[in-house]
């Protein structure tokens, strides 16, 4: 579902919520997703969902790969998983995953299948959301992935 932006009150609003409800989270990590609210959103996800999906327990990690608009998501997706194997994480230990995706360039058609590579890594029981932001600033493919580790 497409959302418009929301203003900079109500994502400051969203932005205190993340701080009462998950405390143990970097304050970076937390302004950045209260941030993206700001931004369109072709595929938007509910704060509390959001809320729901980190307070699974766990090791907290993250992961960010920006891309040239060139590359295709199949070259992001390859990316990540470097960067998963680079942090020495099988995505089979994924308990919850959140995954923001800022691109202006890509089509549904090919977010909807690096969804579906995602989903067919982690476990059937694994929380996973995503969102998927756009901008008339956003030059740069970036996808930042929140996850978390299985104690």
């Amino acid at each position: 579902m497409s959302m418009l932006a929301l203003p900079e009150c109500e994502c400051k609003e969203i932005l205190a919520l993340f701080r009462e409800k998950l405390p143990h989270f970097p304050n970076a990590w937390l302004e950045e997703l209260a941030a993206n609210y700001g931004l369109d959103a072709v595929k938007d996800i509910d704060p509390n969902d959001i809320i729901a999906i980190l307070s699974i327990p766990g090791e907290l990690h993250r992961i960010e790969v920006q891309a040239e608009a060139y590359e295709t998501l199949e070259q992001t997706y390859q990316q990540m998983c470097a960067e998963l194997a680079g942090k020495g994480i099988d995505p089979k230990q994924i308990s919850a995953s959140l995954l923001t995706i800022l691109d202006s360039s890509a089509k549904f058609r090919e977010i909807s299948e690096l969804i579906g590579h995602l989903v067919s890594d982690y476990p059937v029981q694994s929380e996973i959301g995503w969102s998927w932001h756009t901008s008339p600033s956003i030059m740069l493919r970036k996808i930042v992935q929140i996850f978390i580790v299985k104690c």
